[in-house]
């Protein structure tokens, strides 16, 4: 089993666990960790990371005595965090598509990871916003002075609309209310610019000293901690202590397994984690080199089976988008062979509709930075403003109608024949989107891109339109180049993750690791030879993204059966692990 024992003093000096939905039949309570010291200036939680859309704190699940078992993570749906910059014509980023998208990365984990998750019912359901008493150590139910009624998350459009404020369908602003329907009415903003009304206040300012948590009262999801980073743990498989469990507010010792994995001699040479701990260096090297391809290999299958499942791609992996969590099985497999890799990030691209091509284009979740992890191409929208000249409209087809136009700016376009172009083009009365892409049959003079629109459906009167405008120039239009990425973007991070655990040291850095990488890791770079598993990064079939990730998956297999036969090579140890997997398998047998 995973453990995540406690120490004998669990909760760190300084904290508290406080249930946060605690009520008389529950058996088990879903706990925060809050800081006790009143003098700390901000949330008093401990936040361990953020994703596109979600806050993750620190908790852990505790008996009914409140005694803690196990350390958790609380996933909190975080509505302020999501990016505003994104034009609504990519889809409407509003709380009913992001609400959507929650529950497909729930659906997500209970098809792919049921295991991981503690559900609680706050995975579709919005809980109610609490509030933190940290003098007293208690957790407060938030309500409204004037009724003394519960606040909750509104949802109710007609009462939204009589009061004047924003709808929760089409809108990322959210509120919370009384629930009464009738002059008594009461709302409080809950997102940082939710627009005010008369009579609104705003739930960050009602409370005084209280810290409220998740006061846009987000879904939640609850999945068991998983203490170690993928880097960290392959830093100790290559001989580097890890000194316990650190976030910005607390350092943390974790129990059970992980107790002793600051103890460097414990690891060599007890044979405690690893089956050639006393072989000296030449014999645990090949045994860590096993293990580091077994990472890499649960990284690809990790990777390979969220694609899959969504046929979305990520486009922002990285190193912190893996975690490692080590099992307690109570056998004599040592420890390192039981890690687990765990896919810890939460949201992945935004699918952009286009006309009716085959095509498909992906934005990542966030605005991406700068990155080791993403490769060297155009990967933000490039954008401007331009002069249009439709050339010609082009007869209707099953699909719609296509257009040949000619874009003019003040230099050319570096454009690939694979990336997008979208043009808003300002007609009388309307604004027309437009996607297409270049035409390099033609040579044009210096700062012109003739480019073919993908086939779209018109309104008769914009067909009208642009067909009267054929031949004429209509400055001022905007324009976007998108490149087109797609799951070889996450092959690309893999590969530099595979680089990094393979053979990064404290005299060798990733950048210069990158110049060395080994056969297996090279094809996973898209692009970079005629042995690349991907031509580019957008190589990948259209409904079956995940695919690219099977060959090299194959491959890493059969290496790693080969250096496992290398690792345990005498009959004595292969009995070893036959009879310490039968064991395994036969607990199960009896539990199930």
């Amino acid at each position: 089993m995973i453990s995540l024992q406690f120490d004998a003093n669990a909760v760190p000096p300084g904290f508290q666990a406080l249930a946060l939905w605690q009520d008389e039949t529950s058996p088990l309570l879903i706990s925060l960790l809050v800081q006790s010291d009143l003098s700390e200036a901000g949330d008093p939680f401990v936040l361990l990371r953020e994703t596109a859309d979600a806050s993750i704190y620190l908790g852990c699940l505790a008996d009914r005595s409140g005694h803690p078992k196990a350390w958790i993570e609380i996933w909190v749906q975080n509505i302020d965090r999501i990016a505003f910059s994104w034009r609504a014509r990519l889809e409407a980023l509003t709380n009913t598509f992001w609400d959507r998208r929650w529950s497909e990365q729930v659906a997500l984990l209970r098809a792919l990871k049921r295991n991981s998750i503690i559900e609680t019912g706050y995975e579709s359901r919005n809980p109610m916003p609490v509030l933190i008493d940290r003098v007293k150590g208690t957790v407060i139910h938030a309500i409204d002075p004037g009724t003394s009624r519960e606040l909750s998350l509104c949802s109710d459009e007609t009462a939204l609309k009589r009061a004047g404020l924003a709808s929760y369908a089409s809108s990322l602003h959210r509120y919370l209310w009384n629930g009464v329907a009738n002059e008594g009415t009461a709302f409080y903003a809950a997102t940082s610019d939710a627009p005010l009304s008369p009579g609104v206040r705003r739930f960050a300012d009602l409370f005084g000293d209280l810290n409220p948590f998740n006061p846009a009262a987000g879904l939640i999801i609850v999945r068991l901690l998983a203490p170690l980073g993928l880097i960290e743990f392959a830093d100790l498989l290559s001989g580097k202590a890890w000194l316990g469990f650190h976030s910005e507010r607390l350092s943390l010792r974790m129990g059970g397994v992980y107790s002793d994995l600051e103890d460097l001699e414990a690891i060599q040479q007890r044979g405690v984690h690893l089956f050639s701990g006393r072989s000296g260096r030449s014999g645990r090297l090949l045994e860590v080199f096993h293990l580091k391809l077994n990472l890499i290999l649960q990284v690809l299958t990790e990777v390979r089976a969220a694609i899959g499942h969504q046929q979305l791609p990520f486009l922002a992996l990285n190193a912190e988008s893996f975690r490692v969590q080590l099992s307690e099985i109570g056998t004599g497999l040592p420890l390192f062979w039981s890690a687990r890799v765990e896919l810890s990030e939460s949201f992945c691209a935004l699918a952009l509709k286009v006309g009716n091509g085959e095509s498909r284009y992906f934005l990542p979740p966030e605005l991406p930075s700068q990155s080791i992890y993403r490769p060297q191409t155009r990967s933000i929208l490039e954008r401007g403003f331009a002069t249009v000249r439709v050339r010609k409209v082009l007869p209707p087809g099953v699909s719609g109608t296509s257009l040949e136009a000619t874009l003019a700016t003040d230099e050319r376009l570096n454009v690939a024949a694979s990336d997008l172009i979208h043009v808003c083009l300002p007609l009388a009365g309307c604004r027309v989107d437009l996607f297409g892409k270049v035409d390099e049959s033609q040579a044009l003079a210096a700062g012109e891109t003739r480019f073919r629109t993908i086939p779209q459906k018109f309104p008769e009167s914009v067909l009208e339109a642009l067909e009267s405008v054929a031949g004429t120039p209509i400055g001022s239009a905007s324009f976007e180049i998108l490149p087109l990425l797609s799951s070889p973007c996450d092959m690309y991070a893999i590969a530099v993750l595979a680089t990094r655990i393979l053979l990064v040291d404290e005299e060798t850095t990733l950048p210069v690791a990158l110049d060395e990488t080994l056969g297996a890791v090279v094809r996973l770079f898209p692009g970079i030879g005629p042995d690349s598993v991907c031509r580019d990064f957008g190589d990948a079939p259209v409904s079956a993204l995940d695919r690219i990730f099977e060959e090299t998956i194959s491959h890493i297999r059969i290496l790693l059966l080969r250096s496992r036969s290398l690792v345990v090579s005498d009959w004595n140890q292969n009995l070893e692990i036959h009879d310490a997997i039968y064991e395994v398998i036969s607990k199960k047998q009896a539990t199930g």
